[in-house]
């Protein structure tokens, strides 16, 4: 539901048209009665509410096979409601992938932990990938002024992990670069999604987004043209190096 009320229509309800105005108090009514029944029968809603579930492993996975299931229902962006729920729900099972179950970086990484960890993404993508493309292998990228801040950051979270498919990286960077008009937080996306898709061809990066961990500090992967670095980062408000070197560095320590 928040990311159907980021877009412009629900913001600015004289936007709406009569048929968005009726999908909207549809989805409003819809929404508030399975969100009763789904909080009654104690279903995650989100990845963020499935980790503090407590969930075991093949419980959680149940719960993200259940949300892809629901976002197989075909629909196009004229039906505005279907296509951010179906985005949304393919994001939260993309996020849930990458933080159940919980495995620590000192695990040994043919471990049970880490094991099941890989099996557990490579199970949700292969499920993921086909609807993923259905939603974004169109002509244009469902920019943050037109759908809402989440569903531009959800579009972006399945490209940006889809190193299987550098060509689908690639396309969507491109459509992302082709927007007239740019908002700040689709110029962040770029920049994360340039440095992924120049790692991955093992060529420096722009912004020094992308790096590993080396004990417990995080160190960026070479970057080209490193002095003008923090300008570029700067130009992005992406922050300095060193903040971001430090904020990364959680990850080596978790």
């Amino acid at each position: 539901m928040a990311i159907l009320m980021e877009t412009t229509c629900p913001q600015r309800p004289a936007a709406c048209s009569p048929d968005e105005t009726e999908a909207l108090e549809a989805a409003r009514s819809s929404f508030d009665v399975l969100k009763g029944e789904i909080t009654a029968g104690g279903v995650p809603l989100s990845a963020d509410s499935l980790r503090e579930s407590k969930l075991d492993e093949i419980a959680a996975q149940a719960v993200v096979h259940n949300w892809i299931r629901a976002a197989e229902a075909d629909c196009s962006r004229t039906i505005r409601v279907c296509y951010l729920g179906r985005l949304w729900l393919l994001s939260e099972a993309d996020q849930a992938a990458r933080t159940l179950p919980a495995c620590r970086l000192d695990d040994s990484a043919e471990g049970p932990c880490w094991t099941d960890k890989r099996a557990m993404i490579r199970d949700i993508d292969r499920q993921v990938a086909p609807l993923k493309h259905r939603l974004l292998d169109d002509e244009s990228w469902p920019v943050s002024d037109v759908w809402g801040v989440s569903a531009s950051t959800a579009a972006w979270l399945l490209v940006q992990h889809s190193d299987a498919e550098p060509d689908f990286q690639q396309t969507a960077l491109s459509k992302l670069l082709q927007a007239e008009t740019l908002p700040r937080d689709e110029r962040r996306h770029a920049a994360y999604l340039m440095d992924r898709v120049a790692v991955a061809a093992n060529e420096p990066q722009w912004f020094g987004t992308q790096g590993a961990c080396r004990g417990s500090t995080w160190e960026a992967l070479p970057v080209r043209d490193p002095e003008g670095l923090e300008g570029r980062r700067g130009r992005l408000a992406l922050g300095t190096m060193t903040d971001y070197a430090r904020t990364a560095a959680s990850i080596c320590t978790n």
